[in-house]
């Protein structure tokens, strides 16, 4: 899975961003770039600068959700469309059901993700830059409140790291417990964010990042094939030998032994 140059922007934005798209509703909204920010104000007792309108909008216009343009005499406009990100999910969904169909596609597991693994995903690898709108997507309108609630108070923790040994060896289990997908998603999106520390070749950090990002887009999937993820998993812990990023992801699925 090849993902592009991921923007470099908060996770403040990405939250507006989600919001701007809630606020438009399905026929869409159309202002002048200027008044942007009071579609968030009016709404949300949320403190906004310039600086997060203009990246909530990289990201709206990065997934094609968000258009904007300069006229000589208008001035500048946005339009938003909450139809629009409906219709960028169902291709998103569209390219998780092909990274699917093709990494079950073999007897030969291994075989058959290398094949899924060397394809590009245009739509997922956008979403997955964007952790925050996948979940908005996932969630809707309940959890947004609640995270928009919180947003001028609150960051997200990171995985603590540790020095826990894992040998994963002689684990044969491949069911991820009933319930937990959810967390193993965000577990994985904090163990992505510590690649860069680990004393790796760029080369094989990207190798284990695209595991990593493969794992997490599998487990939001409808019905989870937890045989993938574990497998996904087991190669970037393979290659990363760095037990604390995986011992509590690994912990959530339940273990068969030899």
């Amino acid at each position: 899975m090849s993902g592009g140059d991921a923007l470099k922007i908060s996770k403040r934005a990405q939250y507006i961003a989600a919001a701007l798209i809630h606020v438009s509703g399905r026929d869409g909204v159309s202002v002048r770039r200027k008044d942007v920010s009071e579609l968030i104000t009016s709404t949300w007792k949320v403190d906004v600068t310039d600086n997060d309108i203009s990246s909530a909008l990289r990201i709206l216009n990065r997934c094609d959700i968000a258009y904007s343009e300069d006229d000589e005499f208008a001035g500048s406009f946005v339009t938003i469309s909450l139809r629009r990100f409906e219709k960028f999910m169902d291709r998103v969904d569209s390219d998780r059901r092909r990274y699917e169909e093709i990494a079950n596609s073999d007897i030969d597991q291994n075989a058959a993700i290398n094949r899924a693994e060397s394809l590009n995903y245009q739509f997922l690898d956008v979403l997955n830059e964007f952790p925050v709108l996948r979940r908005y997507g996932a969630f809707g309108g309940e959890w947004l409140h609640e995270a928009m609630a919180k947003l001028n108070n609150r960051e997200l923790i990171p995985l603590d790291s540790g020095s826990t040994n894992i040998d994963s060896s002689n684990w044969t289990g491949r069911k991820i417990i009933k319930g937990r997908h959810e967390e193993l998603v965000e577990m994985l999106e904090n163990a992505a964010k510590k690649i860069d520390d680990i004393p790796l070749p760029n080369s094989e950090k990207a190798t284990v990042r695209s595991y990593i990002v493969a794992a997490g887009l599998l487990a939001e999937s409808p019905d989870p094939p937890d045989e993938i993820i574990w497998e996904l998993i087991s190669r970037a812990n393979n290659i990363c030998g760095v037990a604390s990023l995986f011992v509590s992801i690994l912990a959530l699925f339940s273990a068969v032994r030899h």
